[in-house]
């Protein structure tokens, strides 16, 4: 009877460490996590699988001076068919706190919901959407990019990146303005049309 008792305590011991090694799936947070300042792909949240969506940015300058309002836009179509999706605008791409636009001196005035979040969250994408963040750009000259990310919630694994994100130039040089005429060449111009139609009226004259 001990024999028996001592074999199935090892059979069941022997199952659970079977059981601890066998490699756990690894996905998204099933419930989002929420519009909030993320850092890139949450800190790693496990989004491992590529998304078959396709991500374009917009900005309504990529040159502006320091402290500068900067719209950027992130437009997401198509992916895997589940309703929570989060959106982000990242300084680099790679799961750092570094990653958060405002680290780099960026000042998030607005993001799509209202608050002042890098990261954005639906719960009802149904394969499109389009999301504005107001920005001031960075108060020091300099060269920036900024990178947008979505994943897709549900426990869902996949994700997709905007593949070459959007280049920046913070800068206090004005740009190039035309040089102004002046009144003085009209002035002139009309001085010798004058002269001219003077002398022509003379010469009919003396005629």
């Amino acid at each position: 009877m001990d024999f028996l008792n001592r074999t199935s305590a090892i059979a069941l011991s022997m199952t659970i460490l079977a059981l601890a090694l066998v490699p756990i799936a690894t996905n998204g947070y099933p419930g989002g996590v929420a519009s909030s300042n993320q850092e890139y792909d949450c800190g790693g949240s496990c989004h491992t699988q590529s998304s078959t969506a396709t991500i374009t940015m917009w900005a309504s300058t990529q040159t502006s001076t320091p402290g500068g309002a900067v719209d950027v836009i992130v437009n997401v179509s198509g992916g895997q068919a589940v309703s929570i999706l989060g959106v982000m605008i990242v300084s680099v791409q790679s799961p750092v706190p570094a990653s958060i636009p405002t680290v780099y001196g960026w000042v998030i005035l607005s993001d799509p919901g209202g608050d002042t979040f890098n990261y954005y969250e639906v719960t009802n994408y149904t394969g499109a959407v389009s999301m504005r963040w107001q920005l001031n750009a960075p108060t020091t000259n300099g060269s920036y990019s900024l990178y947008a990310r979505a994943m897709h919630g549900d426990g869902s694994a996949y994700a997709a990146d905007d593949p070459s994100g959007l280049a920046f130039e913070v800068t206090t040089t004005p740009p190039e303005q035309i040089p102004e005429v002046g009144m003085a060449p009209f002035v002139v111009i009309v001085f010798l049309t004058a002269i001219v139609s003077m002398s022509a009226v003379r010469r009919r004259k003396a005629k």
